[in-house]
């Protein structure tokens, strides 16, 4: 993979191009993040699937910058509220 690849903007995939099996590998990546592999199950997913589907390609790479930004607010709410939002 080149460099120049890295940089180009993703194309937006039609809801009728992504197949059901696409579908449920998604919706696996994001089940796997909420069952307690939040790195780990989604990270497997993805490294097997990007090649072949655009569209778990976008899923995988979307996914771990949600919940880094979902952990960012819990955090920030911690500081600011000063009880943990957990439940």
């Amino acid at each position: 993979m080149s460099r120049g690849s890295l940089l180009q903007p993703w194309t937006a995939t039609s809801p009728s191009a992504v197949t059901q099996d696409e579908k449920i590998l998604g919706i696996v990546m994001h089940a796997l993040c909420l069952a307690g592999f939040p790195i780990l199950g989604p990270l497997i997913v993805w490294l097997i699937k990007k090649n072949e589907s655009s569209y778990l390609d976008i899923q995988g790479r979307e996914l771990p910058s949600s919940l880094l930004c979902f952990i960012f607010i819990r955090v920030a709410l911690l500081f600011a509220i000063g009880e943990p939002l957990w439940c």
